[in-house]
């Protein structure tokens, strides 16, 4: 759940909620990748910087606003995941 980041991550929960609210208010997918460029991946780490697909093949597929909230859901819980790690 989205919420459950907010304490242990606020900054990918701010960029979360932007890309939840870029597709509600966008009236085109070209008003929406204009101001989202994100693939199904999330990027984490302080000294070392890691990206994983948060889904296979998600280096390739481009968040949209059909998919915005599967992206969303499946960040969340690859971020979780790597905290409990």
């Amino acid at each position: 759940m989205l919420s459950d980041l907010k304490t242990s991550d606020l900054i990918k929960y701010k960029e979360l909620v932007f890309i939840r609210e870029a597709a509600a208010m966008s009236a085109s997918e070209e008003d929406f990748s204009a101001v989202v460029d994100q693939t199904f991946t999330v990027t984490y780490g302080s000294k070392t910087i890691r990206t994983v697909e948060v889904c296979p093949g998600g280096r390739s597929k481009k968040v949209t606003i059909a998919n915005a909230e599967e992206y969303i859901q499946l960040a969340v819980q690859a971020l979780m995941k790597k905290d409990a790690v």
